[in-house]
């Protein structure tokens, strides 16, 4: 093999791992789009006990498996529950997220974003 072919191997797998770094980036979905009703409630409320929230777009209940940000990342669903177990968890977690400080339930939502994004995103 000569030189000026390894060459040009390299940068087509230069080029091919350049294009597989910006379709995974443009594949990143954000909090807002994954479970947007939840997100609503959970940049806006202040903390409570509340877990049921009637809404414009429909219900989001923290304490309904398939209302909440997970059930309704999964489109309203509970397929989950046979599918993912980190799913299960956050889902568990979120039942009381209103009451924990936003600077927590932003933490909560950063990671089920980076869960989603990794292992759920098309």
């Amino acid at each position: 093999m000569t030189d000026a072919y390894k060459v040009l191997l390299s940068s087509q797998s230069i080029n091919k791992t350049m294009s597989q770094i910006l379709i995974q980036e443009k594949k990143r979905l954000a909090f807002e789009e994954i479970c947007p009703r939840a997100s609503r409630l959970i940049h806006r409320t202040p903390k409570t006990t509340q877990t049921r929230f009637v809404l414009n777009h429909g219900v989001t209940d923290f304490m309904d498996c398939r209302k909440c940000m997970v059930g309704e990342a999964w489109g309203n669903s509970d397929d989950y529950l046979e599918k993912c177990a980190k799913c299960i968890n956050y889902s568990g977690i979120a039942g009381r997220i209103l009451e924990r400080t936003m600077r927590q339930r932003m933490d909560i939502a950063e990671r089920f974003t980076n869960h989603w994004n990794k292992v759920h995103s098309a």
